[in-house]
């Protein structure tokens, strides 16, 4: 595979194929000419950010977005499932979501990062879940 940012082209096994980016989203502190990240400390810091911040202020709560999203799931999978999803299931599938297009061999920062983020908020959403299942069972 060849990647040509000149002119916007990518050579995959032969065929060629032109896109055209356009930026959807700056975070704040990051200009044109500054590269995105490419230390996993400077990673786990926009990934910090977005977490707690921009998509926070932008969806709401990892834990309000994510229980609509585990509703909306388990609404679609129906009896396909032999329990229903949790929030922290939905945070571990949408890391699987970005290992997946990590996997496709196109390089994409925000795969990363957003993969960071969502570990994140998985991790916190199952301690939680943890959390209640113990105390349903002192209870």
């Amino acid at each position: 595979m060849r990647v040509d940012l000149e002119d916007g082209s990518v050579n995959i096994d032969g065929g060629v194929y032109r896109f055209i980016a356009k930026k959807i989203y700056e975070p704040e502190g990051e200009t044109e000419d500054q590269p995105m990240a490419t230390t996993r400390s400077e990673i786990l810091d926009r990934a910090k950010r977005l977490v707690v911040g921009d998509r926070e202020k932008s969806y709401g709560s990892p834990e309000e977005n994510f229980k609509r999203i585990c509703s909306m799931w388990n609404t679609y999978l129906g009896r396909r499932l032999t329990k229903k999803l949790t929030p922290a299931d939905v945070g571990a599938m949408m890391c699987l979501l970005k290992l997946a297009r990590i996997g496709s061999g196109i390089y994409s920062e925000d795969n990363w990062t957003d993969l960071a983020g969502y570990a994140a908020c998985g991790g916190e959403l199952a301690s939680f879940e943890t959390d209640e299942k113990e105390d349903k069972e002192e209870g």
